[in-house]
């Protein structure tokens, strides 16, 4: 199928979007706060998430439902409400008391990195004034931060010098964080001493220590599949595992850390942008007629071609594909590739 399908219905999309957040606020307001869970990835501070992603698109919807769109807005900013100041308060305790044992545990979505990562996001985007937020929040979040930074430069064992960089628990999860928070930064006002902290937390050389170590261990891993297949033609640039199985995917594997490196400034992925593009070359040779992805190496005939989520198959490629056609355009690097 070249394109989306025909019967493709917008406006039944806009409703069940419509429709599926009023449901999400209502759970929003009865999820109770685990303190145990100090995580984006499961329990109510993922829906905090959900809000601030479906508050973008503020060009769906047919454009004379302004009762349905004001009901969007409204709902999206309740979920926030409902969320994040309690969780951030709840969470404390094991925010405060979180110290990472290695860089593949400082992630975004599965570790307290991903809910000060919210709660800072939350304060960036509103009235400092009106903020449901302590200052014992904001520091509590910048600690949290600094702490994964701060691990970044461990050696892992030799037998996992390509592991803990996915994105679901490793570095590019972290990665991804620093680059959302980054963004944010320049669009706020903010007051001196906040501006100087999250500064300093995704200054250019604290973001450059983080790729220059994913790549590191992705040319390791390169050179490690290399010596293990027939023709070192076969072999990418950069390859990474995860408990010491090559995935392809989002979740754990390649296309979702390129996609996160890709997301940075190009001229702190300038040294690398030569083995990123011949990786993301010889990624599309493992897609099969069908479009798809294999889950990892090993799996390249002989699993069903059914996994097409973000962890596994061709939703992944396609984040990571329209971050590198992004690159090519900016640094007109179509003659090359």
């Amino acid at each position: 199928m070249d394109g989306p399908p025909h019967d493709l219905n917008v406006d039944n999309i806009w409703i069940t979007l419509v429709r599926e957040t009023r449901h999400v606020c209502r759970e929003s307001a009865n999820a109770a706060s685990d303190p145990e869970v100090s995580s984006i990835y499961y329990g109510p501070a993922g829906f905090s998430v959900f809000s601030r992603l479906v508050s973008t698109f503020t060009d769906l919807g047919p454009p004379l439902d302004r009762v349905g769109r004001a009901n969007l807005q409204e709902n999206l900013q309740q979920i926030r409400q409902n969320c994040l100041s309690s969780i951030v308060r709840s969470s404390s305790v094991s925010v405060q008391n979180w110290r990472p044992k290695s860089p593949g545990k400082t992630s975004f979505l599965e570790t307290p990195v991903g809910i000060a990562t919210e709660v800072l996001l939350d304060i960036l985007e509103q009235d400092t004034a009106s903020s449901p937020y302590k200052q014992e929040d904001i520091t509590s979040c910048t600690e949290a931060l600094r702490r994964a930074l701060n691990v970044q430069g461990q050696e892992p064992a030799d037998d996992d010098n390509d592991d803990g960089c996915e994105v679901l628990y490793g570095q590019a999860g972290l990665l991804y964080a620093l680059l959302r928070l980054r963004s944010s930064i320049v669009r706020a006002n903010l007051e001196a001493p906040i501006r100087s902290t999250l500064g300093s937390l995704t200054s250019d050389s604290s973001i450059a220590n983080v790729v220059r170590s994913i790549i590191i261990r992705g040319r390791f891993g390169a050179s490690h599949y290399a010596s293990n297949v027939s023709s070192r033609s076969a072999a990418p640039a950069l390859m990474w595992s995860w408990h010491h199985k090559r995935y392809l995917g989002a979740a754990h594997g390649v296309a979702g850390i390129l996609h996160v490196l890709l997301m940075c400034p190009v001229d702190m992925i300038e040294p690398y942008i030569s083995d990123i593009l011949k990786t993301i070359e010889w990624l599309t040779t493992y897609q099969d007629d069908d479009g798809n992805w294999p889950t990892s190496l090993k799996q390249r005939y002989t699993q069903p071609n059914d996994l097409v989520q973000w962890c596994h198959g061709a939703s992944a490629s396609l984040r990571r594909s329209s971050e590198a056609q992004a690159l090519y355009i900016k640094k007109d690097y179509y003659a090359k590739a």
